[in-house]
């Protein structure tokens, strides 16, 4: 992009566009004075594609030297992105997962890394089952669309300290999403493009010795932290127990206890009886929450109103929930009464369209059964936190017994809790 302030504006006006239409495509900042101008001015230039491969966005790299001389000048940011238009989401796109995807499946994994020049990098080495985060800090709803590909992800993240926040972010969302995730480490350099520049082989040891992420992350507390007294102990165990406390697999769950236990040399009992006390942050329950939330019902209401043959597959459950959504109530009422779907009102069948042009958006269409297992794993989604709402429950309940030391009650709770969990994935 030339370091020109209306260039674009006003190639793409010459070409039939008008200012509002360039300007809802990402391409255009409207100036304090009322006048558009270009975004992007001075800076290489990479396109984000859509998993078709369509150019949907870009991102601008500054020219670090092509800075105008003798003078005062704001630094500019590093990266720019597109703002977010109709055919771009941040949170919901991958940068080069079109052109990954085959990779990560025949190869089992993705690897996550923070910049375009790192991908660009580890392509032109050979290693092309590697994407990256698009103009946004990594969502839930990123690593639910690498799911998709495999369950197995490995992140490399800068060694600078603005790389080490984005990767405790990154884990806790991974374990959230019940990804496995594992983290590279590649000493001596500061990211995955610098290491690969010096020797490509140093990406290949690192993808070998990739570590998973949560013992990573507590050998890093320990490291930085020390436990030399009981203090630096609690630091850590505070930061981390409120991670393993949302990890949905009982046995990963344990693993992890022992881990941080012989880790810090106390017992495993004195970390357990700890965990209870681990307070899960708001942005963690926020964002559980948004998985069963109006986005969650309206996504497999659209995928069951685009494939109508889902409907055999529909849960029983699911039929006693109480949808927030109008249309989603509408679609799963006439569905549980076996009436016909044509006969919805016209203005739930137009919301019920929109829903499943939403859901579709983010699907690999060209490969068989995409809809039917991103509609399954919605499914699982739903039960496994379901059954984690509830254990949370009858946990609170019965500790209240246990104090009360009324035996009567806690027997009669866990088996009411053995009924809700058998009920519940019905």
């Amino acid at each position: 992009a030339p370091r020109s302030w209306d260039l674009l504006l006003r190639f793409l006006k010459n070409k039939g566009y008008i200012e509002k239409e360039i300007s809802r495509a990402g391409l255009l900042v409207l100036g304090e004075k009322g006048r558009y101008y270009d975004r992007f001015r001075g800076r290489i230039m990479f396109p984000i594609n859509n998993i078709a491969g369509q150019v949907i966005a870009f991102t601008g790299r500054t020219l670090e030297d092509d800075l105008p001389a003798g003078r005062q000048v704001q630094t500019p940011a590093k990266y720019i992105n597109s703002a977010e238009s109709p055919i771009y989401t941040k949170g919901k796109t991958i940068y080069a997962l079109d052109r990954a995807r085959i990779e990560i499946r025949a190869q089992g994994f993705s690897v996550m890394v923070e910049g375009n020049m790192d991908v660009i990098a580890c392509h032109q080495a050979g290693f092309r089952n590697v994407v990256a985060v698009s103009g946004t800090a990594l969502t839930p709803d990123q690593l639910k669309i690498l799911a998709r590909y495999s369950p197995d992800t490995i992140f490399a993240f800068d060694s600078d300290s603005a790389g080490k926040a984005a990767l405790k972010r990154a884990i806790t969302l991974a374990v959230q999403s019940d990804l496995n995730a594992k983290v590279i480490t590649l000493p001596g350099f500061k990211d995955p493009d610098e290491a690969i520049k010096s020797d490509p082989k140093n990406w290949q040891q690192g993808i070998k010795t990739a570590k998973p992420a949560l013992e990573y992350w507590i050998d890093c507390l320990v490291l930085e932290q020390g436990i030399t007294d009981v203090g630096e102990k609690k630091k850590i165990s505070k930061e981390i127990l409120p991670v393993i406390k949302i990890i949905s697999n009982d046995l990963e769950k344990e693993h992890y206890l022992k881990y941080l236990a012989k880790k810090l040399a106390i017992s495993e009992s004195a970390v357990t009886a700890q965990l209870s006390k681990a307070k899960v942050t708001q942005e963690r329950e926020v964002s559980a929450q948004a998985k069963v939330g109006l986005d969650y019902e309206q996504r497999v209401a659209g995928l069951v109103w685009q494939e109508k043959k889902l409907i055999d597959k529909i849960p029983t459950a699911f039929f006693g929930l109480n949808f927030q959504d109008q249309a989603v109530r509408a679609l799963f009422e006439k569905v549980k009464h076996n009436q016909e779907l044509k006969k919805l009102p016209a203005e739930i069948k137009s919301k019920l369209d929109l829903y499943a042009l939403e859901a579709m958006r983010d699907l690999d269409l060209d490969e068989e059964g995409m809809i039917e297992r991103e509609f399954e794993y919605l499914v699982r989604d739903f039960f496994e936190r379901k059954k984690e709402r509830t254990k949370a429950e009858f946990a609170e309940k019965i500790a209240e017994a246990e104090t009360a030391g009324d035996r009567d009650k806690i027997k009669e709770l866990m088996s009411q809790f053995q009924s809700a969990i058998i009920d519940g994935e019905k």
